[in-house]
């Protein structure tokens, strides 16, 4: 929970039942009434608040290729389908069924989703994909997903973007030792720009007033 949403960067907590909340996540089986815009249910067991807002399960399957809009979603863990319901509105499919629902209510818009969010963000930050799905950003479709229905809804998203304004990608350029012994290079250019850097440049960036 943790790592995502670092990943999300967005300011989050536990949930507290005497707040109100813009956007609460939810995956435990019995929901609470919650005071929030919108309500985010991700599970593939049944919620205590499924029958009053007209979800009804269809098929559970062990892990599942899903589709939201033209991105595909690649589910490692347990996928809850569901009956097309007239106070439902499909919004992530899973072949020809439908693995994702939003019910809009008076106060609060309820986006049900048919997987554990948490436990496959858990997967695969330990146990990885497969290579067969290693061309799928499969962990930032999860966040664009949530971050789109947060969006929808017109609620305000405080987000740290990734890369700079304008750009699609950041490079970072790191430096450090890329040996194991600095005997293997002894009185070499890898072990006099070693000493030059850690000596003398040093003191010269020091100087210069750039350390």
């Amino acid at each position: 929970m943790e790592e995502l949403f670092q990943l999300f960067k967005t300011p989050w907590e536990m949930y507290k039942p005497e707040r109100s909340y813009d956007v609460v996540v939810a995956t435990v089986n019995k929901i609470p009434d919650v005071d929030a815009r919108l309500l985010v249910i991700y599970g593939a067991e049944a919620k205590t608040n499924d029958a009053t807002n007209g979800v009804v399960g269809r098929s559970r399957y062990q892990g599942a290729s899903l589709s939201y809009g033209q991105t595909q979603l690649p589910i490692y863990g347990e996928v809850l389908t569901f009956e097309e319901g007239s106070a439902a509105v499909p919004c992530v499919a899973a072949g020809t069924e439908v693995a994702g629902l939003r019910v809009c209510r008076t106060e609060t818009t309820l986006i049900r989703v048919g997987y554990d969010l948490f436990e496959e963000v858990d997967y695969l930050l330990t146990v990885g994909q497969p290579p067969k799905n290693a061309a799928f950003p499969t962990l930032d479709v999860h966040i664009m997903m949530l971050r789109e229905w947060i969006l929808d809804c017109g609620i305000a998203l405080l987000e740290i973007p990734p890369v700079p304004a304008g750009h699609r990608f950041i490079v970072c350029l790191t430096h450090d030792i890329d040996f194991a012994g600095i005997r293997r290079h002894r009185l070499d250019h890898t072990m006099w720009g070693f000493l030059y850097r850690s000596t003398v440049g040093a003191v010269s960036n020091l100087l210069r007033g750039r350390l």
